[in-house]
């Protein structure tokens, strides 16, 4: 059922319909919201999805070595692809603000795109930052959660053209998910806690860093 073609699939959602991806497919469901999700739309050929967002009637589609896929999803049951765009290297986190996408590569940075016109984004500018595995936009800032480095990157996009990193924020675990709701950030993390070197099995950081922080913003 639907609920077993959903395993392992990443998902957004927008109105009335959730937009889910993995495994090479975009799948379009409707009456979620309802408890009776219908599967409207399967769109394939979309590689090694990772991270979907839905803006602007397009759906936005991180597909790790295989770049960015852009599909208009304006009319939900017929979903079409529009562009394939293809990033400095492994595509991973993806967010967009007004016309304004960034994409987190996982060792070349985020990529600030251009999407006023889906079908045609545009380069505007690379940031380098540390393996990034998540992004969300919140007024004129970026913040990115970052894997190795066990932090947040707080970065001024402002001028899109020319975004400057302000701050990095240490974790106690490796950046994972974040979300911004009013003054608050809340960022998951992963793995292991921060401890000087890489800690090893029996070590008090081992494992340790799964969980939840909270910064007022």
């Amino acid at each position: 059922g639907i609920h077993a073609e959903l395993e392992r699939h990443y998902g957004a959602v927008a109105g009335d319909h959730v937009y889910a991806i993995g495994q090479g497919d975009l799948r379009v469901l409707t009456n979620a919201r309802v408890g009776k999700p219908e599967l409207i739309a399967k769109l394939g050929g979309l590689g090694n999805t990772r991270q979907i967002t839905v803006s602007g009637g397009h759906a936005f589609i991180t597909s790790r070595e295989e770049g960015l896929f852009i599909v208009d999803v304006r009319e939900p049951a017929q979903p079409k692809l529009v562009n394939h765009y293809d990033t400095a290297e492994l595509a991973t986190a993806i967010a967009v603000s007004g016309d304004v996408a960034a994409v987190g590569n996982r060792f070349a940075g985020i990529e600030l795109l251009d999407v006023s016109q889906p079908a045609e984004p545009k380069h505007l500018a690379t940031i380098r930052v540390s393996e990034v595995q998540s992004l969300v936009f919140h007024d004129t800032w970026l913040y990115a959660g970052t894997w190795s480095e066990k932090a947040v990157a707080v970065i001024d996009v402002r001028d899109p053209w020319r975004p400057s990193l302000v701050k990095t924020v240490p974790l106690d675990g490796k950046g994972d998910g974040l979300d911004v709701s009013g003054t608050l950030l809340a960022v998951a993390t992963g793995h292991h806690a921060r401890t000087k070197g890489v800690p090893k099995p029996g070590d008090a950081a081992f494992g340790a860093g799964h969980g939840v922080e909270f910064f007022d913003i």
